[in-house]
């Protein structure tokens, strides 16, 4: 096993800033904040100051967390700072939960050069809730999901598990793949129809959907591409993120340690056909490739990244196609209880898709007890006069619960 994959500590704690690291830099200059953001809902207290403790506690034990960026070019590193990620304390009354109205505290952007790069927010409300929050550069879904359990077993007083591992997504995808991927066009539908006006920015939602669901992954790409044959022929292709760290035994890190695989739904694909190709890729290890020229952007230019991203945004929308009609994320279920500590009680969990313009669709799945927890996005133009609204209601009434259909994927 290479020495950057196993997770001893190295001090001082530093690691390569990689190539879609780099990507997310630069999306930050297009939407910001570009930021993992979990939020824990539930009951009763936490006091600020056990709070700050277990974070520090928790940040000593995970240096991903409390980490700036030093270097230029292909000399990028991302250096531990040796100082705990902040708390802040603020008020929740106004925010619903289930959109970005009465929440400005998820609008603060990060500073990726002095840091910090993460922090915690104390939300007071009812219900009380607790958000973990990180630049997308710093740290991926899985890598907050793991802080923040870190910080839930410091408040318990357990023991901690630490993640000390210097690897880089390409490192272990080409410690399993040798194959590269081959570039697509980019032709592809968006959900929501053609962009109408000029307004920059996304807007995101949230619906929790009770019950049950197998094969719930292939069933929201199904419905979605329903959703978006609605607006005319033509392609649907969904980029779904799968977590690489299950590739490498023992492998703890909270870095951006994600690949996706890409679901091409035509109009005969069936939901079983759709769960058989994402079994297929997954043993195929296809979530472990790359594609072969990535590491040439090391060398461009973050701004010239930025502005580069900027003109494929007004290019797409204005040809109404895209490099993939939308990005569904399923994190699975999670355990609550690994989540409640301190007096308080988590009772759901969910996670605000990072501002990203240059897709057309962002999906993120929760799974908590007996609930779904939907979180979605999609920029303001393709969202105008509620046909975003209106499309999720459609695509969530088409989900069928587990006891109504047949499993054929694991």
């Amino acid at each position: 096993m290479s020495a950057r994959l196993q997770n001893t500590w190295d001090k001082p704690y530093s690691r390569a800033l990689s190539v879609n690291e780099r990507l997310w830099l630069a999306a930050d200059t297009i939407d910001t904040p570009f930021a993992i953001q979990m939020v824990c809902e539930g009951s009763g207290a936490i006091d600020v100051r056990d709070l700050r403790k277990a974070v520090e506690l928790a940040s000593a034990a995970n240096p991903g967390s409390r980490l700036k960026l030093k270097g230029r070019l292909n000399s990028c590193r991302w250096i531990d700072t040796e100082t705990a990620p902040p708390v802040r304390e603020v008020d929740g009354n106004s925010w619903s939960g289930y959109s970005p109205e009465g929440a400005p505290f998820l609008e603060t952007p990060f500073n990726v050069i002095d840091g910090p790069t993460c922090e915690v927010l104390l939300i007071h409300g009812d219900p009380p809730r607790a958000a973990f929050r990180a630049h997308h550069a710093v740290m991926d879904t899985h890598g907050i999901i793991f802080w923040a359990e870190e910080i839930f077993r410091a408040l318990q007083g357990k023991p901690l598990r630490g993640s000390y591992s210097r690897a880089t997504d390409w490192d272990v995808a080409r410690s399993i793949q040798s194959q590269y991927r081959k570039p697509f066009p980019h032709d592809n539908l968006s959900v929501t129809g053609r962009a109408e006006g000029n307004e920059a920015g996304t807007v995101w939602g949230r619906r929790s959907i009770p019950g049950h669901f197998r094969q719930v992954l292939a069933q929201m790409a199904y419905q979605t591409a329903q959703e978006a044959r609605r607006h005319g022929e033509g392609n649907v292709r969904f980029a779904v993120p799968i977590d690489l760290r299950s590739r490498v035994q023992g492998l703890r890190s909270t870095a951006n340690l994600t690949i996706g695989i890409y679901i091409d739904v035509r109009p005969e694909t069936t939901i079983d056909e759709i769960g058989w190709d994402i079994a297929w890729q997954l043993r195929q290890k296809r979530d472990c490739m790359i594609d072969r020229w990535d590491f040439l952007y090391r060398y461009i230019p973050i701004s010239i990244l930025g502005q580069e991203g900027s003109r494929r945004i007004v290019d797409h929308h204005s040809r109404g196609l895209y490099s993939i009609s939308g990005l569904i994320s399923n994190v699975g279920r999670l355990n609550t209880k690994h989540f409640s500590g301190g007096g308080f009680e988590c009772r759901s969990i969910f996670s605000i898709p990072p501002y990203f313009s240059y897709v057309p669709l962002l999906l993120w799945l929760y799974g908590t007890d007996d609930t779904i927890e939907l979180v979605y996005a999609a920029p303001r133009v393709l969202a105008t006069q509620g046909r975003l609204n209106a499309a999720i209601d459609r695509i969530v009434s088409g989900l069928v619960p587990a006891g109504y259909m047949p499993v054929y994927l694991a």
